[in-house]
């Protein structure tokens, strides 16, 4: 699946939350009007218009994945498909599981590869407390998110 970025100061306004009792990401107001949704893991990237306007979905959190990751530099915009896909239907963006990495001292989630490649990488905020890093060949690498609060982690871990 190939993305690319638009780096124009814009991002959806919304509020994301993480539901510790049903260890899921929630998007807050949720748009219900959309094209199609892309699958990242078990969450859901809401698609209209070719844009990624929204996310939600099951991500379990534990104390196994908490690390000192931090976000890449990255700029507001919008976070397109350049793919043409029929509406109604959900597609996986990946054929594995991406690995979960948490930062409890900064609040940000990353989903997928942590490690900042600046040279070959370009970061997007596309919704309020969301960043895509993609590669200069259109692949989503990473996705972080900081959600309102986390969860209590009982264990600091850092890897």
């Amino acid at each position: 699946m190939k993305f690319k970025i638009d780096h124009n100061n814009r991002i959806e306004d919304r509020t994301l939350e993480y539901l510790p009792n049903e260890c899921s990401f929630n998007m807050f107001p949720i748009v219900e009007n959309i094209d199609f949704e892309l699958i990242l893991n078990k969450i859901s990237l809401s698609v209209r218009n070719n844009r990624i306007i929204q996310l939600w979905g099951f991500c379990g959190l534990g104390d196994r994945m908490i690390s000192n990751y931090t976000t890449p530099k990255y700029e507001k915009g919008d976070l397109i498909i350049e793919e043409t896909l029929e509406n109604g239907f959900a597609y996986s963006i990946n054929d594995n599981e991406l690995p979960v990495f948490i930062n409890i001292n900064t609040g940000w989630v990353c989903i997928g590869n942590p490690i900042d490649n600046p040279e070959e990488n370009t970061a997007v905020e596309f919704i309020k407390n969301c960043v895509a890093i993609i590669n200069s060949k259109g692949k989503l690498i990473s996705l972080w998110l900081k959600p309102e609060r986390l969860p209590k982690m009982l264990k600091v871990n850092i890897r």
